[in-house]
């Protein structure tokens, strides 16, 4: 990793290391990074898919509903883990743009499925390819076995965002200690 990024890590971990020599400053210099690639991954999304004008959720949606068929609104809202607001307003915008439609589900006339309409899958299979391309173009200096050993770190990152001990709705342990 080279640019004016990491000459800012560089900077932090040696103001860490002069502030707080007995701390490893490993985990700050890790979030800094994945901070940053967040902030670029939201970016690059934009990159490929503003031309075709789709936002990264809309995409997420069709991309879902071209992958797994008819969903209902609440194997989407899991599917895709955003709140049952941010899915129904998405979907909104695709069934006005006539990529999507809402269908009673046949086997509960009081359920609804949403279902891609033929241009709703073309459309899909269009962002699909874009993204695929963007990713491996982005990806092409990464090996293959690279490529799995980040898969591996970041669903182990995951995991440990998913744990029951670091739930959203307990505090750090910083202010816990306290």
């Amino acid at each position: 990793m080279e640019g004016r990024f990491e000459d800012v890590v560089r900077t932090t971990a040696r103001s860490w290391r002069r502030e707080f020599p007995e701390h490893d400053a490993s985990p700050i210099l890790l979030f800094m990074r994945l901070g940053y690639l967040s902030r670029r991954l939201q970016h690059f999304h934009d990159a490929v898919l503003r031309p075709y004008g789709r936002t990264l959720t809309e995409y997420q949606v069709l991309a879902t509903l071209r992958m797994n068929g008819a969903q209902s609104p609440t194997r989407l809202n899991g599917l895709l883990m955003v709140t049952r607001a941010g899915v129904t307003n998405t979907v909104d915008r695709l069934e006005d743009a006539g990529l999507v439609r809402r269908r009673a589900d046949g086997s509960d006339g009081r359920s609804i499925r949403i279902e891609l309409t033929a241009r709703g899958a073309r459309h899909a299979e269009t962002l699909l390819l874009a993204e695929r391309d963007a990713q491996d173009e982005l990806l092409s200096g990464v090996g293959r076995d690279e490529r799995r050993a980040l898969g591996r770190a970041v669903a182990t990152l995951i995991e440990a965002f998913d744990a029951p001990e670091a739930a959203s709705d307990r505090e750090p342990a910083m202010r816990r200690s306290r």
